[in-house]
């Protein structure tokens, strides 16, 4: 497959929308619930506080027409020379197909070409390790000694473990 990578805005809304909303799976998992009509919105403008606009990445990955995925990603953070993934979501009809790994590919291009980036980091929700580790681990991600507490919107309490890689 030949896929293109673009970075998503507002006029992505619809197509966004549709993605997220075609695979409840990965908001099941993650947050106990079926994925929120607004989710797409927050992928493309949610970000810490701390940070303004252009600390802001969000990716999409094309089949012809088709948006088949989504990486979010903010610069600096959760200190200077780390960009911490948000997510990669991946419409389930393109699993194992490499639309993962290219996706990731470009978010590796963004944190290459970012003056300083050092570091990957990102978070496995324990409810969603079984679909996620693996992937991220073929990617040369290696879990840190870190972890926090996950509620998920449900109520069931969980863990969410740090994962990094160096860029």
């Amino acid at each position: 497959m030949i896929f293109r990578v673009s970075d998503l805005t507002s006029d992505d809304l619809e197509a966004l929308t549709g993605l997220i909303m075609d695979d409840d799976g990965y908001s099941m998992r993650v947050f106990g619930r079926p994925p929120k009509a607004d989710a797409a919105r927050d992928v493309l403008h949610a970000r810490p506080p701390s940070l303004g606009p252009e600390s802001k990445i969000t990716l999409g990955l094309w089949d012809d027409d088709r948006l088949i995925g989504v990486a979010d990603a903010v610069r600096d953070y959760p200190q200077a020379h780390v960009m911490y993934v948000g997510l990669l979501q991946v419409a389930p009809d393109s699993h194992g197909k490499g639309a993962g790994r290219a996706l990731h590919d470009a978010l590796v291009d963004q944190a290459r070409n970012s003056s300083g980036i050092a570091t990957l980091r990102l978070s496995i929700v324990a409810t969603n390790a079984e679909a996620a580790e693996g992937f991220w681990r073929r990617l040369g991600y290696e879990p840190t000694r870190e972890a926090k507490e996950w509620v998920r919107e449900d109520g069931v309490i969980t863990t969410a473990h740090i994962y990094e890689k160096a860029v």
